[in-house]
């Protein structure tokens, strides 16, 4: 905890986000930022992002009053889309935690400039959860594939004689990809 400045830790004081022993309750910031999240950034369509889509630090304004960077960082993990994502892991009803990308005009240096942010918002729609939860992650995975494709080559390139450890790689990373992705493979 020493790395939080004492702004930030007289914030999470104020809102019972310390414990006894003065370090952060994490448990308890999810869940402000679940009850932020349901009460005011919802997506019921597709047409609803724009509108209800938020970053961190936005997040972190709402709930607080304040976004000292040190608190924004220590919200930022927790709002993980993934499926260990604290936010992400105490969502009930349907909804899931959801990431897109937003911009803004701003000025930078005296230039103005379009910025881009990573938002994060609830839904429970299925073609919300379609394109803002599944297909970015299967075009990360495509990405991976096509990157780890690419590697297999230059190695072949640059040692021949590793053709064969290059398809036995290259059949591993298949197999351990399905193997994650099947049902009943998580022990």
């Amino acid at each position: 905890m020493s790395d939080l400045s004492v702004e930030t830790l007289n914030i999470l004081g104020e809102h019972d986000c310390l414990r006894t022993d003065q370090t952060v309750d994490r448990k308890r910031i999810t869940a402000l930022l679940i009850d932020q999240l349901t009460e005011h950034h919802i997506a019921q369509s597709m047409e609803d992002v724009g509108q209800v889509e938020i970053d961190p630090g936005q997040l972190t304004q709402a709930i607080f009053g304040a976004d000292p960077v040190d608190l924004v960082d220590l919200v930022k993990p927790l709002l993980s889309t993934g499926p260990d994502g604290a936010v992400q892991a105490g969502l009930e009803n349907g909804y899931m935690l959801c990431s897109g990308r937003m911009s803004v005009d701003a000025v930078v240096a005296g230039q103005p400039k379009r910025v881009s942010f990573a938002s994060r918002f609830l839904s429970a729609d299925e073609a919300v959860i379609q394109a803002y939860l599944y297909d970015p992650r299967l075009r990360r995975a495509e990405s991976a594939g096509e990157n780890n494709r690419r590697l297999g080559l230059l190695v072949i390139q640059r040692q021949p004689a590793l053709a064969a450890r290059t398809s036995t790689w290259k059949n591993n990373l298949q197999q351990a990809f399905q193997l994650a992705l099947t049902p009943g493979s998580e022990s």
